[in-house]
C-alpha cells in the first residue's frame, strides 16, 4: 500500500533521535478524565459502562446515540484480548483474499496484528467498524477515524494512534480520512518501533514515562502538526 510508504517516511523526518532525545513533558494523550473513566471500567464491562464511556467521550451528560449490542459485545471481548497489547512488540500477519470480478478479479492482501496465546487475528477495519456502530447510527466507517480512533485509543491505548485532520496533513498532505491512510499509519509506527534505531529509543523513553509509545510517537506528531499550522 503506497500509503504505508508515505508514512514511513514522514515519521522517520518527524521523530528523529534529536526529537525523541529533547521530548519532555509529555505524559500522555487526551484528556485523563476519559482515560480514568475507560481504566475504571476496563474489568467489568456492561452496557451501563459503556454508556459512561461513550458519555465522557461525547463530554456530555448521554452519549449521542444508544451502544449498539452487537457491537458492544464485540468490541468487550476484543479489548479484553487485545487492551494491554503494545505496538512495539506485537507480531503482524498478511490477510489474503479473492476478490470478485467486479472487484477486479485478483487477490486482495492487507497487514493484520498476528494470532498471539491471547488473541486471534483480526483485521484493523474490524475494530473501525465496531467502533463506527458504537458511536453513529448510520456512520460511514472509512470516514469517522477521528472519533472511533479516540474511542479505539482509551480503549487500547498500546495499539491505536488517533487520527487527526493535522496527522493526517502530516503523513499525507490531505486532512481527507481514509482506512488505508490509517492502515499506513499504525503499521509504518509497527515497524518504526521494530526496526528502527530511533524507535527503539523512542519505546525506551515512553517506558520510562509509562506510557506507551503509540502515545509518545502521537504527542511528537502532533507537536510538529501544530507547528506547522502555526507557520
Amino acid at each position: 500500500m503506497p500509503h504505508y510508504g508515505y508514512a514511513c517516511k514522514k515519521i522517520e523526518q518527524y521523530i528523529t533521535a534529536k526529537v525523541v532525545e529533547g521530548a519532555a513533558g509529555i505524559r500522555g494523550v487526551g484528556d485523563d478524565r476519559v482515560t480514568n473513566v475507560f481504566a475504571a471500567t476496563r474489568e467489568e464491562l456492561s452496557v451501563s459502562s459503556w454508556c459512561e464511556r461513550l458519555a465522557c467521550l461525547a463530554d456530555s451528560s448521554a452519549p449521542s446515540v444508544s451502544p449498539d449490542r452487537r457491537a458492544l459485545i464485540l468490541l468487550t471481548e476484543l479489548e479484553e484480548m487485545f487492551g494491554e497489547l503494545d505496538l512495539s512488540q506485537i507480531e503482524t500477519d498478511v490477510y489474503r483474499e479473492w476478490r470478485s470480478a467486479e472487484e477486479g478479479g485478483r487477490h486482495y492482501e492487507e497487514r493484520i496484528f498476528a494470532a498471539s496465546d491471547h488473541a486471534f487475528p483480526v483485521l484493523l477495519r474490524t475494530f473501525l467498524e465496531l467502533a463506527d456502530r458504537m458511536l453513529h447510527e448510520n456512520g460511514h466507517w472509512e470516514y469517522t477515524l477521528a472519533e472511533t480512533t479516540q474511542l479505539l485509543h482509551y480503549m487500547c491505548p498500546g495499539l491505536f494512534p488517533i487520527w487527526t485532520p493535522a496527522i493526517g496533513r502530516l503523513l499525507y498532505g490531505t486532512e481527507q480520512p481514509g482506512y488505508h491512510k490509517y492502515h499506513g499509519y499504525v503499521f509504518a509506527l509497527r515497524d518504526f518501533f521494530h526496526d528502527s534505531s530511533v524507535g527503539q529509543q523512542l519505546v525506551q523513553r515512553a517506558h520510562e514515562w509509562e506510557i506507551t509509545p503509540v502515545q509518545l510517537a502521537y504527542s511528537l506528531l502532533a507537536q510538529v502538526a501544530q507547528q506547522d499550522s502555526s507557520e
